[in-house]
């Protein structure tokens, strides 16, 4: 005599491996069910596999993932996998060690003040936010643009370019690290040694250190340490979730580990790496999303944080 379905589904929760029995079971005795679980099931799917994909679509343009189906397949099957968990994006005790050659390790962002609430935000190649964004054309968009074209006017080691990030027309700000003049320090020379322009030529001295999105008036920007961990702080960005996807300290030890690891000692190799003069490859793990200013009061805030890119890219305060 056949046992009951639902002794059979109690113990199929319980003991994964019993599941195929479990559904052939179900499949022999009620076809009819078992069909309409299963359209059910797909039904759920296909909904939601669309749905994804309209968000996705509706972050424009960007990253250097192809754009439609395939441009979504890879981004949800190949570097979904590979993001930090949620959270942890906006989590600064997992930023790495201050870097003590800048300013003495001093905070260049500590005058830079609370934002609020954080926008929801989506996506990684793209990476965008949902809500109160600035496009192309309005003030606020204009005045940051204003803002990167200032600075490379006013400091011969800064290009303003198209980004080697962003596809298309994204206004980007470049820093010049030859290796004779350059006053970088280490860990931003390490930092930013794999975001070479343009990205076929590895000898290239240009790196890209900050870039713009005319969709939402978001940027992306690598900052020190200590200032990225004031922008999360401060509710001003946070990292994108492939920050440091291709460095060691992101996967080693492990970072799901019932005891993580501290931060402190599982970035202590990069100063090390960074004196060493090694390269790195994308994205640094202080690679940000600064949230789009709403107001002018807000646009000198992400000028601040601009200024503070600069610093970090150029070894010492911009000529503003």
């Amino acid at each position: 005599m056949s046992q009951p379905l639902l002794p059979q589904l109690t113990h199929a929760l319980h003991h994964p491996r019993a599941l195929p029995a479990l559904l052939r079971t179900l499949h022999t005795r009620a076809p009819a069910t078992s069909a309409t679980l299963l359209s059910l099931l797909l039904s759920y799917l296909l909904n939601a596999a669309w749905l994804d994909y309209t968000l996705y679509r509706s972050l424009g343009t960007g990253g250097l993932a192809p754009g439609g189906v395939l441009g979504w397949l890879v981004h949800t099957f190949c570097l979904r996998p590979l993001a930090m968990a949620r959270g942890r994006e906006i989590d600064a005790k997992a930023l790495p060690l201050a870097d003590g050659e800048l300013m003495g390790g001093r905070m260049t962002l500590e005058g830079l003040q609370e934002r609020g609430t954080r926008p929801r935000t989506f996506g990684l190649m793209p990476h965008r936010q949902l809500e109160e964004g600035r496009k192309e054309g309005t003030e606020e968009y204009q005045a940051i643009l204003a803002h990167l074209n200032h600075l490379a006017a006013h400091n011969t080691s800064l290009t303003r370019s198209l980004s080697v990030l962003e596809a298309h027309t994204a206004p980007s700000l470049q820093v010049t690290h030859a290796p004779a003049a350059s006053r970088a320090t280490s860990l931003s020379q390490l930092f930013l040694s794999g975001l070479h322009a343009p990205r076929s030529n590895a000898s290239s001295f240009s790196r890209e250190f900050a870039h713009l999105h005319a969709h939402d008036g978001s940027l992306h920007v690598v900052l020190a340490p200590q200032d990225a961990a004031l922008l999360l702080e401060r509710r001003w960005g946070e990292l994108h979730r492939l920050a440091g996807v291709a460095y060691r300290g992101s996967w080693w030890p492990p970072v799901w580990l019932p005891m993580p690891i501290s931060a402190a000692a599982r970035w202590a190799y990069l100063h090390d790496k960074a004196r060493k003069g090694e390269k790195a490859k994308i994205l640094p793990p202080t690679y940000c999303l600064v949230y789009a200013p709403r107001s002018r009061e807000e646009v000198e805030s992400v000028k601040m944080v601009l200024n503070a890119a600069a610093t970090f890219a150029l070894g010492h305060p911009p000529q503003l």
